[in-house]
């Protein structure tokens, strides 16, 4: 059985968004937003009087984008393959044997991802996203970040 987020993404909106619609969408997702933010600062205990405050809050939120989620199963599925890359071990000598099951996984992840996405591929803009992970100061500036990136990106034939 497929996960609800799922399915809700594979089916299709046809009909046209209006300004009210749209509109609607955010002030009900604010506030969903708002109640997992209280949720999260101020629950020091399990109250299941939350979770039907939540499980309100989505529903009204489904009122007005019946497709809308939370989960980007394309994005979980980028992750998984970048997960898989990111957990083979370089600082050893080559281990076929232990890096062939992250190979594995990560075939299995880009499988799925053709069937939801056949298009994709990384962009000039991924190696933004994917570039900006170094905690130093140097790099977590904005101007150094922009010097580096932009050298890097000048030299990509993407």
């Amino acid at each position: 059985m497929k996960p609800v987020f799922e399915n809700r993404m594979a089916a299709k909106d046809e009909r046209k968004c209006t300004v009210e619609m749209k509109k609607l969408k955010r002030e009900s997702i604010e506030k969903f937003f708002s109640l997992i933010n209280f949720i999260f600062f101020m629950s020091e205990k399990e109250d299941i009087t939350l979770l039907r405050y939540l499980h309100e809050a989505k529903a009204k939120v489904l009122a007005n984008s019946e497709y809308w989620s939370l989960v980007d199963y394309i994005g979980m599925t980028i992750g998984r393959i970048f997960r898989c890359i990111d957990t083979i071990n370089v600082e050893e000598k080559w281990d076929s044997k232990n890096n062939k099951e992250w190979f594995h996984e990560m075939i299995k992840s880009m499988n799925t991802l053709k069937d939801l996405h056949p298009q994709w591929h990384l962009t000039k803009q991924d190696v933004d996203r994917y570039s900006t992970t170094c905690p130093c100061s140097q790099c977590s500036t904005e101007k150094g970040r922009e010097d580096t990136i932009s050298s890097i990106i000048s030299k990509l034939n993407i």
